[in-house]
């Protein structure tokens, strides 16, 4: 189990998604106006069938560039909300406000983005990057929060953990700024912008209860046999 915060090895895979996603993030047509104005500039000194070619293949690059980093958002950006999460979930602990984590926690069935513990308890946390959020994946989330939340809780409990596990999802992207401060509730589920992660988990742990440090500990140490991409506990303060 690590205690430090984030491990060297895991770092240096976040950052390689994250700046990915950001490259690949760029809206499709800035790349490809870019590759567009390399291949049709040598156009303008030519005339007839050259020209044509020049500019065919300008276009079909302008089509391949825009598919291309459509796709590759869409598969990394999962990538980036995971790394975003994280980094939130490390802030929270540096400021005092979680005990622990464990990342992609692979639980039967389904893998649990981050299972967070604080002084309230435990969250399984979902997270998400999005430019828009319609009311259909809202739900589509809460459900995934709400089934990883009580697979948790079951698995916790077998093992002798006595834990309330809350579900949480987080929306980062544009889908995220959109959110109202503090979130939605879709049923039992908050939906808030990622960027409140910290601070919702800092007010959790002064008002939600008094669980100790050693009690997450002993829970990360209670799923010590379940496969994980990392496992954190906070510093000791």
């Amino acid at each position: 189990m690590s205690t430090a915060l984030v491990t060297t090895a895991t770092a240096f895979d976040r950052r390689i998604g994250r700046d990915l996603v950001r490259v690949l993030t760029l809206p499709p047509v800035v790349l490809g106006l870019a590759l567009v104005a390399a291949l049709a500039a040598p156009s303008l000194l030519v005339d007839g069938s050259l020209r044509v070619v020049l500019l065919l293949t300008a276009a079909t690059a302008l089509a391949v560039i825009w598919g291309g980093a459509l796709v590759a958002r869409r598969r990394l950006a999962p990538v980036w909300a995971a790394e975003a999460t994280s980094d939130a979930l490390a802030g929270a602990a540096t400021s005092g406000s979680l005990h622990g984590w464990v990342e992609g926690l692979d639980l039967p069935g389904t893998r649990v983005g981050h299972l967070a513990l604080n002084a309230a308890g435990g969250f399984a946390v979902t997270s998400t990057w999005a430019t828009t959020l319609t009311g259909t994946t809202q739900r589509e989330l809460a459900e995934t929060a709400l089934d990883d939340a009580a697979l948790s809780h079951a698995v916790l409990r077998e093992r002798g953990s006595v834990v309330t596990i809350r579900p949480l999802v987080a929306v980062w992207g544009p889908a995220g700024a959109a959110l109202p401060a503090g979130g939605v509730e879709v049923g039992e589920v908050l939906v808030i912008n990622g960027l409140e992660v910290a601070e919702f988990l800092r007010w959790s742990a002064v008002f939600g209860g008094a669980w100790s440090m050693q009690a997450a500990t002993d829970c990360l140490l209670d799923l010590h046999d379940v496969p994980a991409a990392d496992r954190v506990l906070a510093p000791v303060r």
